[in-house]
Formats: structure tokens, sequence, C-alpha cells
């Protein structure tokens, strides 16, 4: 901006000389032309100069209006918030500024008032480097197709950085698109349950469904049937193990076989099996279910004599034998003998070797399962998860997956994992499963008709093979996952490895990066990223001088050495400057996006 004043001096100067005659007329107005026309084109740099200076003081975290937001909300895209499309040309620029003292370039605050930028700055107190996101001069909406976020969406942050912000912000696109949404979030926040009821409220969709694993009261809140949606009693088995971490051993594989054992022979009983049942009828032992079933073959096969038959295949009575472990004694004796193996069926047959296992053994495993029972069954969730229809003094309504989605209602749980977090992460664990058993039988149906939206919050405390499961395969029944993490370490302690937590991210197509702290998930984030080329420039000046006896010989020179080697397009040390709620993102098989995300209030709010 030097240069502008001696232009326009100067241009003043030959006016004065031209109306004064000092100067020709001609001469004086070809002069004044090129010195004003010089004076512009230095004040168009000077002031492009101080733009760019400008918005290196960045931008602090906008309050958005509901109406302003829903301006830029579409039903055939996400958007993820306003920024730039970030370039190879960007990467340079941060690499040519990490050698200069950014604080020299700052503006005094009465100077953003040129821009317009006066009530947006960066205040210095507030958390992250703003230059960061003044990097290009344009801003603009950042949106993907919705077709690219079938293949899941991961956003990492650490705490405080923005991931509430920016899940309340995609979230509120959910529900006014009619998606039917779930989102499971293990801390609880009330703040995010009213943007819930604020989003429905906007869209007409009525107030949304809230499921407290803690809450007593039987007019608040919901009571969701986990084990409503099945085919066979394998699936309930599954959702039930999932409850416990950890890889594959022979004791879940027992375990599994024994609740699927009971809870066919539920179902094939015509009783409907719920986690308050089938804790009660493994704690009591097959045998009831046992005589049940053999009695209804009984009834159907056996002769009026099949008493005498079986009793000559028993051994004598034993004094300590009572009459009712007699009478089972006698229709297993028949059933095993005497009636005709093409009329046996599976299921009774499950149960006659759990019958006849070791009873030592079998205790030893259900004494280890009932833990897990417990934890699913124990004070107010013997209501929550195993409702009972006819009990009408409990008021609230009872809602299970498919009802949930063919409603295209909106779930909010609240698992409230900092009161018990082995209790929210079994129930987070159940209803995952649930989820994904019911994706699966959406997807044999060919059924695609509603959308369903996925969100799950630190989901490191709540993540089993389901949801990676989901992470896989959900898009194929319909479901679209996003799931939000502090670090990768914190996965990898709950899946049991970092190989593992790797499998799972591999999983999500899409990324966003707020604040990172630690080195592990900034290395993951940037792989991501990829890398490109930075160019540096080597300048070298030499002299040199003769001193030889005759007139004297002076030298110089100067030399221009380009090189460029291949950095990270979005260097790591960065992520742990972002400021809260600005991000990194990589969207759409490597679309890469510096931006921010708004905080969305009511019109009401100031």
């Amino acid at each position: 901006m030097a240069a502008v004043f001696p232009w326009f001096v100067s241009s003043a100067y030959l006016a004065f000389l031209g109306f004064q005659n000092i100067l020709p007329l001609n001469l004086s107005f070809a002069l004044l032309s090129l010195t004003l026309g010089m004076g512009a084109y230095r004040l168009s740099n000077g002031l492009h100069i101080l733009r760019a200076r400008s918005l290196l003081s960045g931008r602090r975290m906008e309050l958005m209006k509901f109406s302003r937001a829903l301006g830029d909300f579409d039903d055939k895209s996400v958007c993820i918030g306003y920024g730039f499309t970030w370039l190879p040309e960007h990467t340079q620029k941060l690499h040519d500024l990490s050698r200069l003292n950014i604080s020299t370039l700052m503006l005094p605050s009465f100077m953003h008032r040129l821009f317009n930028r006066h009530d947006k700055t960066q205040l210095p107190e507030e958390i992250g480097m703003s230059y960061l996101h003044g990097l290009d001069a344009s801003e603009k909406t950042l949106r993907r197709a919705l077709k690219n976020f079938e293949g899941g969406l991961l956003i990492v942050g650490t705490t405080q950085a923005g991931k509430g912000v920016m899940l309340n912000f995609i979230m509120t696109q959910a529900i006014l698109r009619g998606d039917a949404v779930i989102f499971i979030d293990p801390k609880g926040s009330d703040r995010m349950y009213k943007a819930f009821c604020r989003a429905c409220e906007k869209a007409d969709r009525g107030k949304p469904l809230r499921f407290h694993p803690g809450n007593r009261s039987k007019t608040d809140g919901i009571r969701f049937d986990v084990t409503a949606v099945f085919s066979t009693g394998a699936q309930i088995a599954t959702r039930v193990m999932s409850v416990v971490p950890g890889e594959d051993n022979v004791f879940k594989q027992f375990a599994w076989s024994c609740i699927k054992t009971f809870a066919d022979a539920m179902i094939e009983l015509g009783e409907k099996p719920s986690l308050k049942s089938l804790s009660q009828n493994i704690n009591k032992g097959i045998e009831d279910l046992l005589r049940a079933l053999i009695l209804q073959a009984v009834k159907q096969h056996a002769d009026t004599d099949w008493r005498e038959q079986a009793e000559y295949f028993l051994p004598a009575r034993r004094e300590n034998c009572t009459d009712a472990i007699h009478e089972l004694n006698v229709l297993v004796a028949w059933y095993e003998n005497v009636l005709p193996t093409y009329l046996h069926t599976m299921v009774v047959g499950e149960c006659l070797k759990i019958f006849h296992h070791s009873k030592e053994h079998y205790s030893k495993i259900t004494a280890t399962l009932m833990p897990i029972f417990a934890m699913l069954t124990s004070g107010p969730l013997e209501e929550s998860l195993s409702p009972d229809p006819s009990d009408a003094s409990d008021k609230r309504p009872i809602w299970d997956m498919e009802s949930l989605v063919k409603c295209k209602g909106v779930l909010y749980v609240n698992l409230d994992s900092l009161s018990d977090n082995m209790i929210a992460s079994a129930v987070g664990s159940m209803l995952l499963s649930d989820l994904t058993a019911y994706a699966g039988k959406r997807y044999n149906l060919g059924l695609n008709d509603v959308r369903i939206s996925l969100y799950v919050d630190e989901a490191s405390n709540v993540i089993n093979q389901p949801l990676i499961e989901l992470l896989n395969k959900g898009a194929e029944g319909g479901v679209y996952t996003t799931i939000a993490i502090q670090t990768v370490p914190d996965l990898a302690h709950r899946l049991g490895s970092v190989h593992a937590a790797r499998m799972v991210l591999g999983n999500c197509n899409n990324l966003i990066a707020l604040r990172c702290k630690d080195r592990e998930t900034q290395d993951f984030v940037t792989e991501t990223f990829g890398k490109t080329y930075i160019h540096n420039v080597d300048t070298t000046l030499s002299t040199h001088a003769d001193t030889h006896i005759g007139l004297p010989s002076f030298k110089g020179g100067a030399s221009h050495k380009r090189t460029a080697v291949r950095e990270e397009i979005i260097p790591s040390e960065y992520l742990g400057k972002l400021p809260n709620a600005q991000f990194f993102a990589s969207l759409g098989g490597g679309h890469l996006m510096k931006g921010r995300v708004p905080v969305i209030i009511d019109d009401e709010e100031n």
C-alpha cells in the first residue's frame, strides 16, 4: 500500500500542472491517466494483500439461525459445512507460511472492517491456529451427493473439538429428509436431545422417541423390544453374545449354542423369547422346556402303552429320584428309543444334548453366562428391553426396530455411560445387533423404501461385530452409518488390537477429521488424505574480486535451485492445531476439503 500514495500524489500534481498551463493539456492528461492507472493497480494489489492477511485471522465459531441453515439443505445431498476444496496450492501456502512469524502478518482489529470481518474474526483466546481457514479467499457450501455416503462416514476428533456440532448438523438434514433416524449417544447430552426435538419440530415429525436404560419412570420414554424381530433362535443368540467383547473362543461358541437351543425351544413351544424369559429358563435348566417338547410329540405320535414301552429302556428307579425327574427320564427314553428317528426334530435333539451334558460343566457355562443376562435384565432394563404388553401399569409405548423403521421414527438413545459404562455398552451392543438383523431381513426381502440413518457417537464404547457388519454391508439394507470416535487407540482398546481397529476404519469410505492430538490418529488421517509435491526454491549469491596488478575485476552471480519433495498434502501436525468446529474432510473417493461447521440455533435466539 506504500506505493499507492506517491502515484495518487503524482496524479494530483500533474492535474495541477495541466490546469495551470504549465504543461500542455494533452501531455498532462496522458501522464495523469498513466499515474491514476498505476495507482489503481497498486491499490487493487494492496487490497488483495490486505484481504489475504485479513483472512489469516480466521473465523470464530458461527451461530447460525435454523432458517438460514435450511436454505443450504436439500434432499439429494449432504452438506457438511462451509469452506473450500483443498488443493496442492494450499499445501504450498501452508509450507511457505511455516517459515514466517504469522503474528507479523495479522492486521489490527480495526482494519477488518474494510472487509466486513470485524464480527467474525477468531478471538486470540480461542483454541487453534486461525490462519488454517484463511488460505483461500473464497468460501462455499461443502456438499456431496447422498450416494457418496453409502460406504459409511467416520468423524474423528478429540474432546470438545466439535464432533457433537458436526453430528447435529448432518443429523438435522437426515430428519428433514424424512429418514428413519437412530442416534446412539453413550454419554447423553441434553443439548443434543434439544437439537433432536428442534429438527423434528421443524420437519413436522412430532416429538422424537427417547430411550434411557436407567429410566425408572413408567410414563416417560419408551420400551424397546430388542428380540421382537427374528427368524431363528440363532439370531437372538447372536444379539446376546454381541455384548461379550473380544474374539470368538470355545466359551463364546458353547454359550451361543446354549442360548440358541433355549430360544429355538421356546419358539417351538409358541413362546416369544425375550431377554427376561431366556434368563429365567437358562437359570432353571433345560428340563422344563424338554418335557414340554416331548409331551407335544407324545400327543401326536405315542401309542396308548407308550409309558410301558419307555420303562423297558430305563434302569431300576433310584431311591433319590423324584417323581418329576423320573417322569422326564421316561419321556426321554420314549423319545430316544421308541419314537422313530424320522419323527425326531432338531430342536429336541439340541435340548437332549444339553440334558445329557455334564451338569458340572453346564453349570460353569451358565454361571459365566448369567452375568450377561443380569446386565440386560437388571433394574429398569427388565421392563425396558423385555417389555410385557399385558402390564397395564406401564404406560410407556412398546417399540421394536421394524415398527420404528416402517413409521420413519426418530429415536434418541441416551446410554448414560458416565453412570454405568458396562450397562451402557451392553445396551448399545444389543440395539446395534437388533438393527443389523433387521437390515439383513430388509436385504433378503428386497426392501429399500426407507432410508435408515444411524449415528453412533463415541463408537469405541459400543462397537461390536454387528456394527462392523453395518459398515461393511449396511447400505444394501438401506442403513447409512456414521460413527464418531476420539482416537484410534480408543477403538483398538475396545477391539483388542490396532489391526482390528484399522479393519473397522478401513470400512469407512468418508472421513471428517476435526482436531486430533495423538500421533497414531494423525497418522491414520494423513494416510487417508494422501500426499502431494512441495516446491522449495534455494537462492545462492556469490561475489568475487581479483586483486592482481591492473584494472580491478569484480564478478557476481546468482543461482536459483527449485526442488520438489513429496509430502503429506495435509501435514499431520496441523491436525492438532485446528480451531473448534473446523475440519479437514475426504469425501466421495478422495475429494479433499477444508471447512467449518456452524452451531445451529433457534431463530428466536440471539
